[in-house]
């Protein structure tokens, strides 16, 4: 049974045959666009309740357990403990002596709450780049192998290496000059491009990060559907028993390949080298970046799911069915030990997808 939700077409199986049909590759419904090729790339996870596709940086407690921990990484960085309202009151007196600071005179145009989300999308981009920092720093100190140690940003329309003493000195300007640019764009050119804040001029520690589990803005993606079936399954097995659905995502990247609205704030990294991140040319991995997330906060106060962001930013979703492919196929958790063994017969199992030798093990004696 199919049915339209918040623009996804979402189809709900009743049984693992069904899940596993539907998510077949040869199904017409991944060649619509195309006779030769399937241009779809899949993500499966498991959920408890109905969620969407939000990054798991952006989720509430930016997908940290505690408070305690976003507290901590706040206080490597912001003055006076941590204190966000501290630290905005100490950029708007002139933290840098060189310019108007954004919490001054720059921003009176502004209400009250604009005010506010500025602010919290300034502690979002810290916390995020902290815990990238602190992942590398964390890898280094237990010999594991980095192509790069550096984590390049862009402030201000200059490189900048991210070292935290620095970074408070950029971030001030950094926010106003972000926001003037994407006030002009949306007034001015109607281009909907809109860049993040702090924008990342190497995706190797945003990717390896997202990868090995530290919270970022990127997506992961998979080009085999049975693959993500897997991880929905997984993870229903690992965090819940038999409670909620495992679901399978599909986006089609053909809406990025579309010359129309490839301006428009949404990136397919695809190109990684997979030889440079564990695990990931076994899972045929592949990630997606809402660029526009910082934006679409300062107009609405909340962070958008990539449906949202794909409805905010695209001018012709309502005109064109067929660029905004975005699909959902759900399987009642119950039968994820049944989904795993079939997917076993196709060697899509934990010890294929993530070899080790414990896992390889623990595969013969079904632990």
């Amino acid at each position: 049974m199919s049915n339209q939700k918040c623009g996804m077409l979402v189809t709900d199986a009743k049984s693992v045959s069904e899940f596993l049909n539907i998510l077949n590759k040869r199904n017409e419904r991944w060649r619509k666009n195309s006779t030769k090729r399937n241009y779809w790339v899949y993500r499966g996870q498991w959920e408890p309740t109905s969620l969407s596709l939000l990054p798991s940086s952006l989720r509430n407690n930016l997908g940290l357990e505690t408070d305690r921990i976003k507290t901590e990484i706040l206080q490597e960085v912001l003055p006076n403990g941590g204190n966000l309202e501290s630290f905005a009151k100490n950029i708007a007196n002139g933290y840098s002596t060189k310019s108007i600071t954004l919490f001054n005179s720059a921003l009176r145009q502004f209400s009250s709450d604009e005010i506010d989300r500025l602010k919290e999308i300034l502690k979002q981009s810290v916390i995020e780049l902290l815990l990238i920092k602190k992942f590398i720093d964390s890898c280094n100190k237990s010999a594991l192998y980095l192509q790069s140690n550096e984590i390049k940003i862009k402030l201000n329309q200059s490189e900048n290496n991210f070292i935290t003493d620095e970074i408070i000195y950029f971030l001030d300007r950094a926010l106003e000059r972000w926001l003037k640019d994407c006030l002009d764009m949306e007034a001015m050119y109607r281009v909907k491009t809109y860049p993040p804040l702090i924008e990342y001029q190497d995706y190797y520690s945003l990717a390896l990060s997202q990868h090995s589990g530290v919270p970022t803005r990127l997506l992961d993606w998979t080009y085999s559907s049975y693959i993500a079936a897997f991880f929905s399954a997984y993870q229903s097995v690992v965090k819940g028993g038999n409670e909620g659905n495992m679901c399978v995502y599909a986006f089609n990247t053909l809406y990025q390949n579309d010359v129309l609205i490839h301006r428009n704030s949404l990136r397919l990294h695809q190109n990684l080298k997979h030889n440079k991140f564990e695990f990931l040319h076994m899972q045929k991995g592949l990630f997606t970046e809402m660029r526009g997330a910082d934006f679409y906060y300062f107009k609405h106060g909340e962070w958008p799911s990539l449906e949202e962001h794909i409805n905010f930013y695209d001018e012709y979703v309502d005109d064109r069915e067929h660029l905004y492919n975005l699909e959902k196929i759900s399987l009642p958790a119950s039968f994820a030990n049944e989904l795993l063994d079939e997917l076993a017969l196709e060697d899509i199992t934990k010890a294929t997808l993530m070899p080790t030798y414990f896992h390889c093990a623990d595969s013969i004696l079904k632990r």
